[in-house]
């Protein structure tokens, strides 16, 4: 390939080639090819060189990892932008998706973050927060040992020595301005490499790039290219034309002298490589021109898209704004609700069930009328679930969740007795997707 790196052949044109792994190597189809007969093929005696990884720049935003008896939630602080930008991110990762929002409640390191993504994940959470890490490419990451305040207070994670010494010293380790502090002092007494490594880790560097600077870059990029190209092959023609008449004016004046005829062969030989080089430039050109008239094609669609999403949004954005349920309301619901769940004195529940509850439930007289019958010990008619979770039962009875769909009646009331209380059940509300969904569920239960 032109730019020294090694490349593969698919459909007449090559592509440079990746190194994911040692016994992973991959081409993108997104990329440039080149034609295969304006390349040459690798040398026997040199190493292979792949190209370069494509890194996404790393995302600023404060994120943390809720893991609950639900499953995995991404919570992070930042505006409609930044949201869409980790949606994406996610989108295109391996990690599924169930549903995301607003947060509306505090996450249980104590902070209250301004957006909630439930993910479709059964791994370990330290599993799924390595699989973040790369996902978001680095973003600031607020650990368990993090006391988040309010007011939006950055963390910066310390390794465990510089926390102790931190600690030792009499700094705020949850301060960000206080220990940025602190770190600076260590640098100015003689500890630069160690610490300045620190900081550099957790720098963030916000980079906003806007559209009309990206068309109006391709498009520069665009006609360079182009008229490099033009040039290249009204030099080349001119070279051709040069070679043709020195090689007819050896043929013609120096037929006897075989070392002249030979140069002539050369001569030839060198014209038909250029001949090839010029005809590789101007089906190049052709290419370029084709793609330039795409682009316009494109810019105008998106023009016309960027005109309907605006629209859209504005009208979204009224939407929202007569939908939405203030949060101190929605924090008030979910209060209720775990009061009423405390008040069940011979049933214990799992952390987050009364946000389970307010998020799924949009009526609870159902719910409520079964945990009453099993507060009171009644025979509920139930099925037995030894087979995939020993120990449990399932309610019969299906609960009405009040939504006005199909799907109204997948409440689920799941229990046990209590390991450590025989005199107390462990009861599980859950609000059933489909049956795929449920056997995942069902393999959490049995973890219990």
């Amino acid at each position: 390939m032109d730019d020294e790196v090694a490349g593969a052949v698919y459909g007449g044109l090559a592509y440079p080639v990746y190194e994911f792994g040692e016994d992973d190597l991959r081409i993108d189809l997104n990329d440039k090819g080149v034609d295969k007969d304006c390349v040459d093929f690798w040398p026997n005696y040199r190493a292979l060189v792949f190209a370069s990884l494509k890194n996404e720049s790393p995302l600023s935003l404060k994120w943390y990892v809720e893991t609950n008896f639900y499953g995995h939630y991404l919570v992070f602080d930042g505006d409609d932008q930044v949201l869409h930008q980790v949606l994406q991110r996610l989108a295109k990762s391996s990690i599924g998706i169930e549903r995301h929002g607003e947060s509306s409640r505090r996450a249980n390191d104590g902070y209250h973050y301004d957006w909630f993504v439930r993910l479709a994940s059964d791994d370990e959470r330290d599993d799924v927060f390595d699989q973040l890490s790369n996902v978001l490419g680095g973003a600031a990451y607020c650990g368990d040992n993090t006391l988040a305040k309010g007011g939006g207070v950055h963390c910066i994670p310390l390794t465990e020595e510089l926390r102790v010494e931190a600690i030792t010293a009499g700094v705020n380790v949850y301060d960000s301005y206080e220990v940025t502090a602190w770190l600076a002092e260590q640098v100015i007494s003689g500890r630069e490499e160690k610490l300045q490594k620190q900081l550099k880790i957790y720098g963030l560097e916000a980079k906003t790039v806007e559209l009309e600077n990206k068309v109006s870059e391709h498009v520069s990029d665009f006609m360079s290219h182009k008229r490099q190209f033009t040039q290249q092959n009204e030099i080349l023609k001119a070279e051709n034309f040069t070679l043709k008449e020195s090689v007819e004016s050896l043929r013609k004046n120096n037929k006897s002298n075989t070392r002249k005829n030979n140069r002539a062969d050369a001569l030839e030989v060198e014209n038909s490589n250029l001949k090839k080089k010029v005809e590789c430039i101007e089906k190049e050109l052709a290419d370029y021109n084709e793609i330039y008239e795409e682009w316009e094609r494109q810019n105008h669609q998106l023009e016309r898209l960027e005109k309907e999403n605006a629209e859209l949004s504005r009208a979204n954005q009224k939407l929202n704004e007569k939908q939405r349920t203030p949060r101190w309301l929605s924090q008030r619901v979910e209060d209720l609700i775990e009061e009423r769940l405390n008040s069940f004195n011979h049933l214990l529940f799992p952390d987050g069930t009364a946000g389970e509850l307010a998020e799924k439930f949009e009526e609870l007289d159902g719910v409520y009328s079964v945990l009453k019958r099993l507060e009171q010990k009644e025979n509920i008619p139930a099925t037995s679930l030894n087979t995939v979770a020993p120990g449990w039962k399932e309610v019969k009875e299906h609960i009405h969740t009040g939504q006005n769909h199909s799907g109204s009646d997948m409440g689920r009331i799941y229990y046990r007795v209590d390991r450590a209380d025989g005199n107390r059940l462990f009861v599980v509300v859950h609000h059933k997707q489909d049956d795929k969904e449920q056997q995942r569920f069902f393999e959490r239960l049995a973890k219990r």
